[in-house]
């Protein structure tokens, strides 16, 4: 299989003259197999060069194409690209916030977020004033199960936040059902699982509204980026004012929308007035520029082949783990999952192996790491006082905070890398029988001594 060439720094003026290949080193001091890499070559750094060239630099051609390019690559009725993931997540809430009709959120309302999850998707919520309950999630899943989720609904309760973790689908079949029988709405982040399937069908695609991200990390990239898709075309309208500051603008598919007739039926403006400049809700600028639409496009091309290597990564890592399961535990995916790996993740098992030493020496060696997203959110500062709550204690969370960390699969990896990585975990396990070893001997006579000791005190008395 082919790998794509890792994200490099081109030569300023020589960089469109040179024949596609790898380019020079962008940094120094990185470390050798980092968790995650920009993937491209030439033809990315074609497409944007293009489209400078062109002098739009955002809200063109490129980026209509890119939404129609990934909602039919997810099989969404449409999608709203955004300037990140964190801006998806955004969007997506303030969309519901914002809708006037059919089911939507208030402020006040309770929305069940699982207890492993990246600040933003927290954020989101809480902005809007709306309250965050955590539910726990499984320690070999990362994600919630319809149990879970019980527990934590209230009279309050309105939406579900489903998070796809790692590239991990969750149980969608048992939790869509319970929000069908709980009249809730479902969000999907799935930032981290473009590609992942559950039974046949794109993860993010099963809720009222999804999100992705774009990051360098993650399956493909567009610098920065993420996307919202849903299924209700109501929302897109919504979407599209709330990310370009809450305009809404005299396009067809703005005057169409019923958002467009009200706004114009609602504004005491000035009859000359400039149709551009009316707005209809209080939005931001979420805006992507038009070249990294151009770099996403052709990196939905690539996707298959990125699938293709992240997947045989991540057997290659989980088959040596599945070794040393008296060491750690394995990622179990649900039925009907098919991941599109973000990362492994790698669970110690509690009391057999000490996390702070194995992380020490991975890094010693080149292999970066990073611990589980934002782990529990109540255990951060910034949530001190948050209308944020679980309704009891988080032991699966709080155990992936204790004993997890996940390590890269991105399609840069080759199987000599691949290799090397688990050699440092080889030799660390070495390193550490050998210490147990040593200290045996020592160990025995110390218990033999206690033991006399014991023994001659007894004799006297």
């Amino acid at each position: 299989m082919q790998r794509a060439a890792t994200a490099r720094r081109p030569e300023a003026p020589a960089s469109s003259r040179r024949a596609p290949g790898p380019l020079p080193p962008l940094l120094t001091g990185a470390p050798r197999f980092p968790y995650g890499r920009h993937i491209f070559d030439e033809r990315e750094i074609a497409a944007a060069t293009e489209a400078l060239r062109d002098r739009r630099l955002s809200g063109g051609e490129r980026t209509l194409r890119f939404e129609e390019s990934f909602a039919g690559l997810v099989g969404a009725p449409y999608s709203c690209f955004a300037n990140s993931g964190s801006s998806a997540n955004l969007l997506a809430v303030a969309a519901l916030c914002a809708r006037e009709r059919g089911p939507r959120l208030r402020a006040g309302d309770e929305v069940i977020v699982p207890a492993l999850s990246f600040p933003t998707t927290v954020n989101a919520f809480l902005h809007h004033g709306l309250t965050v309950v955590l539910a726990d999630v499984g320690r070999d899943t990362f994600t919630v199960d319809a149990e879970r989720v019980e527990a934590c609904r209230t009279r309050r309760t309105r939406a579900l936040s489903l998070l796809h973790a790692f590239g991990n689908p969750c149980d969608l079949d048992s939790l869509l059902s319970l929000a069908r029988q709980r009249g809730l709405l479902v969000l999907e982040d799935a930032c981290e699982a473009l590609g992942t399937t559950y039974e046949g069908r794109a993860v993010g695609t099963f809720g009222t509204v999804g999100t992705y991200s774009f990051h360098p990390a993650h399956q493909i990239t567009t610098g920065e980026g993420g996307g919202v898709v849903g299924s209700d075309p109501s929302l897109l309208p919504i979407l599209h004012s709330l990310r370009d500051w809450g305009r809404v603008c005299p396009c067809p598919r703005c005057s169409a929308s019923g958002i467009g007739a009200r706004a114009r039926s609602r504004a005491r403006l000035p009859a000359d007035w400039d149709p551009h400049y009316l707005y209809a809700l209080r939005g931001y600028n979420l805006k992507p520029l038009e070249l990294q639409a151009a770099i996403g496009l052709v990196q939905i091309e690539k996707l298959p082949a990125f699938k293709a290597a992240r997947r045989a990564n991540f057997a290659r890592l989980r088959a040596w783990f599945a070794e040393r399961e008296d060491l750690f535990l394995l990622p179990r995916t649900p039925r009907g999952g098919d991941p599109c790996w973000f990362a492994y993740p790698v669970v110690l098992r509690e009391g057999r192996l000490e996390r702070a030493p194995l992380l020490r020496f991975l890094a010693a060696r080149g292999v970066e790491t990073r611990p589980f997203l934002a782990g529990n959110p109540l255990r951060q500062p910034a949530y001190r006082g948050a209308r944020l709550r679980a309704p009891g204690p988080l032991p699966g969370a709080d155990y992936l905070v204790r004993n997890g960390f996940f390590l890269g699969v991105h399609p840069a990896l080759e199987e000599g890398d691949l290799a090397e990585v688990l050699r440092a975990f080889e030799e660390f396990l070495a390193g550490r029988r050998g210490a147990t070893a040593a200290g045996a001997p020592h160990s025995a006579s110390a218990s033999r001594r206690r033991a006399t000791r014991r023994s001659a005190t007894r004799s006297k008395q």
